[in-house]
């Protein structure tokens, strides 16, 4: 499959998620609960140097991390890791999120609870991956990527016409700006709820005319003949472009429709990047792996996960496990009394 310059459009235009992420961050975290309630966390994150530079918050020396970083071999690829430990006292909180709580970053709040009963003492480690917010953007990927896109983007651009390549940029753009409008949307909602429906139908409005006059006829004549990376680099002025003149667009509407203070204006525009922070961290995290081993006192008595060796109970799992659901691992182990 000759994806290239699909990728290069894709990330740029950022509508990866028509042929998934490009970030394959793999995330390997031992979790060890101590018998007086004490836990230790070991983390170590693999990928590439863009894979641990976001968008995504990992863990910090400022919030008591201790942190490294190297590079390792692996046959001719070089991969970055990550490494971070902490010590966490019996009873004190442990991390919900490795940057802002507030759901920009992914969030999954980890407790663990230790309970003396008749029988022994019994632990419980319970975590939940808070969702992720997907299939609002996802949605307009199904309902603009047909069969007949998904064939063309899977043959080279020299093999596509005049008209196969216009269908498959403006399929493109369909996605992307109906992508665009729910982020938007859900930045409006945030930083100006009572805004009227006439002011935001007309702001639909003028984003879709910026994509509806785009030349995608002239952009498909102008990337005949050229090879990929030729055509990509046009392409992805347009993937940053048009965009961006869109959400200007967007907001001019807004503040002559609705009158909007120049205070609003900054609000708006600070919700915007929320969302699109947001976005980025969704798309980025739906491909990432994880594998979680958690040890706890005792025996282990009833669990969800999918492996237990040497009395680790093991998860592991991709990102799209928390799209749109919360994801929730949870083991209980007993420490027997003593005669």
């Amino acid at each position: 499959m000759n994806t290239r310059w699909i990728w290069k459009m894709a990330a740029s235009a950022a509508v990866c998620t028509l042929i998934g992420a490009t970030g394959c961050l793999k995330r390997h975290e031992i979790i060890q609960v101590r018998e007086n309630g004490s836990v230790s966390m070991k983390l170590e994150y693999e990928g590439s140097e863009e894979d641990l530079a976001g968008p995504d918050a990992l863990p910090k020396a400022a919030d008591g991390w201790s942190v490294g970083r190297g590079t390792l071999k692996r046959g001719n690829e070089d991969v970055h890791v990550v490494r971070a430990s902490a010590e966490f006292a019996p009873g004190k909180p442990l991390p919900s999120s490795y940057g802002d709580a507030g759901g920009v970053y992914l969030t999954f709040p980890t407790q663990v609870r230790r309970e003396a009963r008749a029988d022994g003492v019994y632990f419980e480690f319970r975590r939940v991956y808070q969702p992720r917010r997907y299939a609002l953007t996802q949605y307009w990927n199904d309902r603009f990527i047909d069969d007949d896109i998904k064939k063309l983007s899977e043959r080279s651009i020299e093999s596509l016409d005049q008209d196969e390549r216009t269908k498959l940029l403006r399929a493109f753009g369909n996605v992307e700006s109906h992508q665009q409008l729910e982020v938007l949307g859900l930045a409006v909602e945030s930083a100006i709820p009572d805004i009227s429906p006439e002011s935001r139908l007309a702001a639909r409005q003028s984003l879709l005319g910026v994509y509806e006059r785009f030349d995608y006829e002239g952009l498909a004549d102008s990337i005949k003949g050229l090879s990929d990376d030729e055509a990509s680099a046009k392409i992805v002025k347009m993937g940053e472009a048009v965009p961006t003149d869109a959400e200007r667009a967007f907001v001019e509407s807004l503040r002559d429709h609705a009158n909007l203070t120049e205070n609003a204006i900054e609000s708006l525009r600070a919700s915007i990047e929320r969302e699109r922070l947001r976005r980025k961290v969704t798309e980025s995290t739906r491909t990432q792996t994880f594998q979680i081993e958690v040890s706890l006192p005792g025996e282990i008595v009833a669990n969800n996960g999918e492996s237990i060796e040497d009395g680790k109970i093991g998860w592991e799992f991709d990102g799209r496990a928390f799209c749109d659901r919360p994801y929730e691992l949870i083991a209980i182990s007993r420490l027997k009394a003593a005669n």
